[in-house]
């Protein structure tokens, strides 16, 4: 993230209990008086209820992080140029006049319709921004000076509106008004060393991650911006690019890799490491593993039917041994676990003492238990595809949870609605 308002600060990891003093002594402070003046909270639906968004953006990013707020009470209002989000035109998969991309990434929001190169329509957006708490873009500098709508271009409107602008490379640099893409963003952000083989060719995340994980941020720094604004500092702009987010969810290994005096160890091999070993049972592949208990393993291949001779080959007597041999191993085993079921193999091997995963397809996700409990895998009705599918919530929240309120709107199905607002609150301000 970068903040206009409240920059966030870079402070080295502790020492081990280096705050001990510090933190005993704020524990055994007389505790601050709350100020009886101040009113108790109004119990809320939702988290972010009342919090109106205006999301000016098209494509992974920008709407995933719009959704996201939608999911937790904002109200959403996503305004697409002539012809729509450009994600309604991506397929197949297509579900009738529907893309199931489009439908994954705008549910909780309205849909309004506005050509913003055109006076009349762009008077109805300054409008609708100039009445937001917040703004959801995806301009590129150049494109977002052109159309007016830089953050200092809005903020004397509103002072208090939160602006968050999500863009490829960010807003600074030599690539700051270039366009992205996932493969070069991935190329760029170094994530391909962490797939495959070191002596086989890059693969390619299947995952829009850089996309996907700047949605995530542009939440992370609204919810930040929106406590600051809640304290009386006013609003400010949150920026947030693609790539910078791609950098930030390799930090564990980028970060220390980057001081030549460290000479490796298991946190940092992670790059070089060959995919873990696993075992395929009948219908799915199981990954396995036995670090604490080694004796574990043999009383496994035991239960299997493995002959001794097998089970103690010095290619599979350890971990790490087996995860460097784990495409001999796989062969050399395949008789043996593909007479089990994937779930049948996770149980005798957490029996004698080691873990196990089933590596989940999509038919298998969500049937998964785990995936049941939480309802990963959720229903909406939709105006013209009736009972769609849509994923379920990463957060848990006891006392406002998220909620699924509006289907993924149709084309212009808002406009006439969102209007009407307009212009009931410009007459109010009269």
């Amino acid at each position: 993230h970068s903040f206009s308002a409240t920059p966030a600060r870079v402070q080295r990891a502790p020492e081990i209990d280096e705050h001990r003093d510090e933190v005993l002594a704020l524990i055994e402070a007389e505790p601050p008086r709350r100020d009886e003046a101040r009113p108790e909270p109004r119990p809320a639906a939702a988290p972010l209820e009342g919090v109106t968004v205006v999301e000016l953006a098209q494509g992974i990013g920008a709407p995933l992080a719009a959704m996201q707020l939608g999911d937790l009470g904002a109200d959403v209002v996503k305004v697409e140029p002539p012809g729509g989000d450009w994600t309604r035109a991506i397929g197949p998969p297509f579900l009738g006049e529907e893309r199931p991309l489009f439908l994954a990434l705008n549910r909780n929001k309205r849909g309004v319709v506005l050509d913003v190169e055109e006076a009349g329509e762009r008077a109805a957006l300054d409008a609708l921004i100039a009445g937001a708490d917040v703004l959801v873009t995806d301009l590129a500098p150049a494109e977002a000076e052109r159309l007016g709508l830089r953050y200092e271009d809005l903020a004397a409107a509103n002072p208090d509106r939160i602006h968050c602008n999500v863009t490829p490379f960010g807003e600074r640099g030599p690539l700051r008004d270039k366009p992205g893409a996932e493969i070069v963003l991935q190329a760029m952000g170094d994530i391909w060393r962490y797939l495959g083989r070191l002596d086989e060719p890059p693969l390619r995340h299947g995952q829009d991650v850089s996309a996907t994980a700047a949605g995530f941020f542009a939440v992370q720094g609204v919810l930040a911006a929106v406590v600051h604004r809640a304290r009386g500092g006013g609003g400010q702009k949150v920026e947030v690019s693609e790539l910078g987010s791609l950098l930030a969810i390799e930090t564990q290994l980028n970060a220390a890799q980057s001081d030549d005096s460290l000479e490796g160890g298991w946190h940092l091999s992670a790059p070089t490491d060959p995919p873990e070993y696993d075992l395929y049972g009948s219908d799915l592949q199981v990954d396995i593993g036995f670090v604490r208990d080694q004796t574990g393993w043999l009383r496994f291949c035991e239960r299997i039917g493995v002959p001794e001779d097998v089970a103690t080959d010095p290619r599979w007597a350890t971990t790490l041994d087996r995860t460097l041999n784990a495409e001999a191993l796989g062969e050399v085993f395949e008789p043996y676990t593909r007479k089990y079921r994937a779930a049948e193999l996770k149980e005798i091997i957490e029996e004698c003492g080691g873990i196990a995963v089933v590596c989940n397809d999509y038919d298998s996700l969500f049937e998964d238990p785990q995936m049941v409990e939480y309802e990963m895998l959720r229903y909406i009705e939709h105006p013209t595809l009736g009972r769609i599918a849509t994923l379920g919530f990463a957060w848990n929240l006891d006392e406002t949870p998220a909620s699924l309120r509006r289907p993924p709107p149709l084309l212009d199905e808002h406009t006439d609605e969102v209007l009407e607002e307009i212009r009931e609150a410009s007459h109010a301000r009269r």
